[in-house]
C-alpha cells in the first residue's frame, strides 16, 4: 500500500501529512494538482535527505576505512581503494543524491561484496537504507 497526503478537516491552517491512512480527523487529498504539488516537495526532501546520508556515510566510513575497519586492511588507507569504492557504489550513490531511496535499496542489495565493500559496510548501508525506506514510503 502506497502512502498518500491527507489534510486536516478542520483548522484555519489545516497541516498535511504523508501517511498509509488518514489520521482521525484528516480527509485523502484528491486533487491531482495538489497531489503533484505536494509529491513534488517530498521528492525534493528524500534528496536532502539521501545528500545528507550520503556525505554522512562518506565521511563516516572515510575515517573507518583510513582506520582499517572495513575490508582488507592493506586496502583501507589507499586513494584507489577509495575510488574503487565510489565507482563500485556509483548507482546507489546516483539513486541517494536524486531521492530514490527505493531504487537505491534494490541497487545496494544487489550490489556484490568487491575490495573495501565488505559484508559489514554492506550490511550497514542496508539498514540504513531500509530504515529510511519503512519510515517514508
Amino acid at each position: 500500500m502506497a502512502r498518500k497526503f491527507f489534510k486536516e478537516v478542520n483548522g484555519e491552517n489545516p497541516a498535511v501529512v504523508f501517511e498509509l491512512v488518514a489520521p482521525t480527523g484528516f480527509a485523502e487529498i484528491t486533487d491531482r494538482d495538489e497531489n503533484i504539488y505536494l509529491l513534488v516537495h517530498e521528492y525534493e526532501k528524500r534528496e536532502e535527505e539521501g545528500e545528507k546520508v550520503f556525505n554522512d556515510t562518506r565521511a563516516s566510513v572515510y575515517y573507518d576505512f583510513t582506520q582499517g575497519v572495513y575490508g582488507d586492511p592493506t586496502l583501507a588507507a589507499t586513494l584507489q581503494a577509495v575510488f574503487d569504492l565510489e565507482i563500485h557504489l556509483s548507482n546507489v550513490i546516483i539513486y541517494l543524491k536524486s531521492g530514490g531511496w527505493l531504487t537505491a535499496q534494490g541497487a545496494v542489495s544487489a550490489l556484490a561484496i568487491s575490495g573495501l565493500y565488505d559484508q559489514d559496510f554492506k550490511d550497514s548501508l542496508t539498514q540504513i537504507i531500509n530504515d529510511y525506506v519503512t519510515d517514508n514510503y
